[in-house]
């Protein structure tokens, strides 16, 4: 595993190589190519905050999914008596044994590249989709953990995976590559308050103003099955939904492991069940995920909802 001094060299690096890398991104890569340079991707992820991995896994998988997270909703809007105009939803989702046998298949698939970027002991600490309904507005530019000065601070990666085709006007999550940087991030909370209006009409577009930075947009519309990789600390939101088909994404986080520091406050924020939490270790997902797995992921864990992400 690369040390932090040297994933930030390479992710300057690779961040100088500029439009031609964020294009490449934007198309993503496959499985196959992941197998062979593991350490190519994961430089690039270091260096762009971002990689799209296509068709991770397949489509019966993303429709059992899909039929879950509909089912949960549906549960959680009559349980919680949910406001009949929301439009955006965070939702926790239960450790079935569907769930249990894709997230499997995911991180299985995608072990070469974890494993340049985390130690053994790992955990998912989040577990979560997201979902918007047509006629959702956009989402707020925001990061969801903030930057650290401690060389050796935890690294989370979030993943967030397709459950459907989704198309442009569908409200893909819009990243920003290169974001996940001190300066970017100074430069974003000097003028938040500011040109964060300006950003509506600037994010369709290929680049946009971050104060005085000039920062390329990837808008991530991509197939059933693909998954994005996110570091936690990329500047990115939810585009609107302009089309009207519901938009569900399953997303997980992994934190590092090893006892490094995390942000303040990072942990409680995460969406999961908490009966889940520091249970999921990427070591230990062939024995260890199955033995918290609920038959009725339902009755066992209850629903837990978080709406107007």
């Amino acid at each position: 595993m690369a040390s932090a001094a040297g994933r930030e060299a390479k992710r300057r690096r690779r961040a100088s190589e500029g439009g031609e890398a964020d294009a490449e991104n934007a198309a993503g890569v496959s499985l196959g190519w992941l197998g062979e340079h593991p350490t190519d991707g994961a430089e690039r992820l270091a260096a762009q905050g971002m990689l799209r991995v296509n068709q991770v896994i397949g489509g019966e998988a993303c429709t059992r999914l899909r039929e879950l997270v509909d089912r949960s909703l549906a549960e959680a809007q009559s349980v919680h008596a949910a406001a009949p105009d929301e439009q955006r939803w965070d939702m926790c989702v239960p450790l079935d044994g569907s769930v249990v046998g894709v997230l499997s298949e995911v991180v299985g698939n995608l072990q070469p590249l974890l494993s340049q970027l985390f130690e053994p002991d790992a955990v998912l600490c989040e577990l979560a989709s997201l979902i918007t309904e047509g006629g959702a507005t956009r989402q707020g530019l925001h990061y969801d953990t903030p930057m650290m000065t401690q060389r050796d601070a935890a690294l989370l990666i979030t993943c967030f995976i397709a459950l459907q085709d989704i198309s442009d006007d569908m409200g893909p999550t819009i990243m920003l590559p290169h974001s996940a940087s001190v300066a970017c991030h100074e430069e974003w909370q000097r003028s938040v308050g500011v040109s964060e209006q300006g950003l509506a009409d600037l994010l369709p577009g290929p680049t946009t103003a971050v104060g005085s930075l000039t920062m390329p947009v990837v808008r991530c519309a991509i197939s059933a099955g693909d998954v994005v990789l996110m570091d936690s600390r990329l500047l990115h939101c939810a585009g609107a939904n302009l089309a009207g088909p519901r938009r569900r994404l399953l997303y997980f986080t992994v934190v590092d492991g090893g006892g490094k520091p995390l942000p303040e406050d990072a942990m409680s924020s995460m969406s999961m069940f908490e009966m889940y939490r520091d249970k999921l270790r990427l070591d230990n997902r062939e024995e260890g995920w199955a033995a918290h797995a609920s038959a009725d992921g339902f009755t066992q864990t209850g629903i837990d909802v978080f709406s107007g992400y």
